[in-house]
């Protein structure tokens, strides 16, 4: 005769419980959007302002990097000055 189970002793058992939310770390912390204003308040606070034409932007900066020097050429410059340095 086989074994009867005990339901009493099942249902003492702990079981996981499940998180009321799905995704429970979603739930937590601003959304994105509430984020965004959060940037865009502080952004005010400084005085700064977003970027809108970003091709203007960079004719303003563009001038940062010499026309007639390559990336190749500054990173032999560094590598020689960081040698001369360790010796």
């Amino acid at each position: 005769m086989p074994a009867k189970r005990n339901p009493s002793s099942s249902s003492t058992k702990r079981r996981r419980e499940r998180p009321k939310v799905p995704y429970s770390s979603l739930a937590q912390g601003p959304t994105p959007a509430e984020r965004r204003k959060q940037v865009e308040e502080r952004m005010r606070q400084r005085g700064l302002a977003p970027i809108e034409d970003f091709d203007r932007y960079l004719e303003e900066v563009s001038d940062f990097w010499p026309k007639d020097e390559t990336s190749d050429e500054f990173l032999v410059w560094l590598r020689r000055l960081r040698r001369e340095g360790s010796s």
